[in-house]
C-alpha cells in the first residue's frame, strides 16, 4: 500500500487528531472500544414512525388496533397533563409546539416527547381496564390526581377494543422493545445523537451497529440517523437561502453492508423504513447530501434501491446473475467493458457517473490511511 501511494505521490496518513468521532448504541460493545473520541449514544422513541414501529414488532392486524388506540390515548393524555405541548412554556414556545404538531407526518416521525416508557404505562392501563385489575404507572406524570382524571375522562371501556390477551401481547411486543434498552436512556454518559455536530464541515462521524444484536434495531437506528442528517441539513440550507448563515457543508453519508440494511426480504418487512430511505435519496441531493451504498453482494439489494442511484462503481464481480441484472441497471456500459468485470485487478473498477460522457474503466487511488483489521 505504501509503495502504491508513492506511485501516486500520496503519503500515508490518517485523519488530522480530533477530526474524527466514533459512534455506539448505548449498553452495545463497540469495535473499537480504544477510541479516543468514543461516545454512546440513545435512540429516541418520539422520533420512530408509529408505523415503524409496529413493522419492527411484528404486530398483527388485532395488535394493530389496539397499539394504535393506546397511541391516540397517550397523545391526549400527554396534552391533558401538559407533557407535549408543554405546561408554562412562554407564547412563543406554545405556538411553536402547535405548529410542529400540525405539520407532523407520522409516517415520518411520533409524537413529540412520547417516551416508551409512557406507552408502556398506556398500554398496561388499558389492559388493567379491560381485565378489571389495577395498575400502577411507573411515570409520575401518571400518578397524580390530575392524571386520574384524565384517565377516567378518556379511556371508556365500551369504546376501546376488549380481548385481554390482545392486549397482553401488544404490552409483551413493547417490552420486548424496552428490554433492549437503547430508547430514551442516559446512563453512562450517553445522549441522543446530535444530529448538527455531525455536520461539522471537516468531520468524519462513525457510526458503529457492529454489536446492535438485532437487524431492525440497526435499521431504525441508519433510518433516524439518515431522517435527522436530512432535517438538520435542510435547516442549514434555509438560514443560507434566508442570508443568517454560512453556506451549509457537503455532506455525504455511506452506508457499509447495504444488502443488510436494504435487501428485499427487509424493505418487504419494514416498507415504511424504506420509503424514508427513498425520500432521503431523492430529496438529499437539492441540499448537498449524498447518500452512498457500499456492499459486496449487490444481488442482494433489490431494483427498487438500484433505483435510487445515479452512480455507480463497480468493483471485480464474478457472479453471472449479479452481472445481469447490473446491466438492466446501469445504462451506457460497454459490452466490452462488462466483459472485463470478472477480471478486474485490486483498485480497478468501472466507473458510471451522470457527469461522463461514457462509464470509463479507472483505477482507484488506494487510502492513505492504514486499514484496521476487525471481525
Amino acid at each position: 500500500m505504501q509503495k502504491a501511494l508513492a506511485d501516486r505521490g500520496l503519503e500515508p496518513g490518517g485523519l488530522r487528531p480530533g477530526a474524527m468521532t466514533a459512534y455506539h448504541l448505548v449498553g452495545r460493545e463497540p469495535a473499537n472500544p480504544a477510541h479516543p473520541d468514543l461516545r454512546a449514544f440513545s435512540l429516541q422513541f418520539a422520533r420512530l414512525s408509529p408505523h415503524a414501529v409496529l413493522e419492527m414488532v411484528g404486530a398483527n392486524d388485532a395488535q394493530e388496533e389496539r397499539y394504535w388506540f393506546a397511541y391516540e390515548l397517550c397523545k391526549v393524555l400527554m396534552r391533558d397533563l401538559g407533557v407535549f405541548p408543554e405546561a408554562g412554556a412562554s407564547d412563543a414556545d406554545k405556538e411553536r409546539q402547535e405548529r410542529l404538531i400540525r405539520r407532523l407526518d407520522e409516517f415520518d416521525r411520533g409524537w413529540p416527547r412520547m417516551t416508551l416508557s409512557l406507552l408502556l404505562d398506556v398500554v398496561g392501563l388499558c389492559k388493567a381496564r379491560v381485565a378489571k385489575t389495577s395498575f400502577v404507572p411507573f411515570n409520575e406524570v401518571f400518578k397524580s390526581e390530575a392524571a386520574a382524571e384524565a384517565i377516567h375522562k378518556h379511556l371508556d371501556p365500551k369504546q376501546m377494543p376488549g380481548n385481554v390477551s390482545s392486549w397482553g401481547k401488544v404490552l409483551s411486543l413493547l417490552w420486548r422493545l424496552s428490554r433492549l434498552r437503547v430508547f430514551d436512556r442516559h446512563t453512562a454518559g450517553a445522549k441522543f445523537l446530535n444530529h448538527g455536530a455531525v455536520l461539522e464541515p471537516g468531520r468524519v462521524s462513525v457510526v458503529d451497529l457492529s454489536d446492535a444484536g438485532l437487524t431492525e434495531l440497526s435499521n431504525i437506528a441508519i433510518a433516524d440517523l439518515l431522517r435527522g442528517v436530512q432535517e438538520a441539513q435542510e435547516a442549514a440550507y434555509r438560514k443560507f437561502e434566508r442570508g443568517e448563515a454560512a453556506q451549509p457543508p457537503r455532506v455525504l453519508i455511506v452506508i457499509e453492508e447495504a444488502h443488510e440494511f436494504l435487501s428485499e426480504e427487509r424493505i418487504g418487512r419494514m416498507p415504511v423504513l424504506f420509503q424514508q430511505v427513498a425520500r432521503i435519496a431523492k430529496r438529499g441531493r437539492k441540499r448537498w447530501l449524498g447518500l452512498t451504498f457500499v456492499t459486496q453482494l449487490p444481488g442482494h439489494l433489490p431494483r427498487q434501491v438500484l433505483g435510487l442511484c445515479n452512480s455507480f462503481v463497480l468493483h471485480k464481480l464474478t457472479d453471472p446473475a449479479v452481472v445481469a441484472t447490473l446491466k438492466r441497471t446501469v445504462g451506457g456500459v460497454d459490452e466490452a467493458l462488462w466483459a472485463r468485470l470478472p477480471g478486474l485487478a485490486p483498485g480497478q473498477a468501472i466507473a458510471s457517473f451522470p457527469h461522463f460522457t461514457r462509464p470509463l474503466l479507472v483505477s482507484v487511488d488506494p487510502a492513505p490511511g492504514r486499514l484496521r483489521m476487525t471481525e
